[in-house]
């Protein structure tokens, strides 16, 4: 089959993904109300979206004991397979006029597409930094990630969304750290955006440069189901480094995942 894993999980169907549970918070409820109304207005045609982890982070490579950064860069060997990709999307985004890039916030997700970027030669409306695309538990009441300013400066190629008001993450909860009932929220905001913003509807192709952790959840909210069952270290779609998964939004509302391209 050419090396492409094409996974039988049709069962899915957007709207009712976001079923409502009689224990579940009125805000989650909102909030999956609003995407399930929001998966009945998408685009009339099919949609394909890719989801990308990020290439080695520096965290990787860290001696034992040293303290983790809270947004590394690269390795060397990051930078050589953010290049490899850029190659290997080069043909899969190929014409690249519908496309449109979006990335986490975080340095390593937007030094990983960076080469694609500039070897498609994408305008800034095509690229954007989305601010509630950050990895599970980088961000919390303690911790408000790396400035929208400070990304600007480094990745001008980027235009930022999804930032809060004051140019912080998207992060809206009052822990410490980030935890798990407050990443699904995130993620179904994430959604949302992703199917009733006017740069997302216009893309034929999105490219959604992410984490394992955030990307696993939105991949089971999107084709597995609710994220009700989902849990921090129990992945279920599991991603190397620069993979890249391509899911299929139809014109029905379901969504189909096709495996790595």
């Amino acid at each position: 089959d050419g090396g492409r894993r094409f996974l039988s999980r049709r069962r899915s169907s957007l709207p009712s993904l976001f079923h409502s549970t009689p224990d579940s918070p009125p805000r989650r409820l909102q909030a999956m109300a609003a995407v399930t109304t929001s998966m009945a207005t998408a685009s009339r045609g099919s949609r394909r979206v890719l989801l990308v982890r990020h290439a080695q982070s520096t965290n990787k490579c860290k001696l034992p004991g040293a303290p983790a950064e809270p947004d590394p860069g690269l390795t060397a060997l990051g930078h050589e397979q953010s290049e490899a990709l850029a190659e290997r999307l080069q043909g899969a985004l190929a014409p690249p006029g519908g496309v449109l890039v979006v990335s986490s916030p975080m340095r390593r997700c937007l030094m990983t597409i960076r080469p694609t970027v500039q070897l498609l030669a994408l305008g800034e409306h095509q690229c954007l930094c989305h601010g509630g695309a950050f990895e599970f538990g980088c961000a919390g009441a303690e911790q408000a990630g790396t400035p929208q300013a400070a990304t600007v400066r480094e990745f001008p190629e980027f235009r930022p969304v999804g930032f809060s008001p004051t140019g912080t993450w998207d992060y809206r909860g009052r822990s410490p750290k980030e935890n798990e009932a407050e990443c699904r929220d995130r993620a179904l905001r994430m959604l949302r955006w992703l199917q009733v913003s006017e740069e997302a509807c216009r893309a034929s192709t999105l490219v959604l440069v992410t984490h394992q952790t955030f990307g696993d959840l939105l991949c089971q909210l999107l084709v597995d189901g609710p994220g009700a069952s989902w849990k921090y270290g129990e992945i279920v779609h599991r991603m190397k480094n620069t993979d890249c998964l391509e899911v299929l939004l139809g014109p029905d509302g379901r969504a189909t995942m096709r495996g790595d391209i």
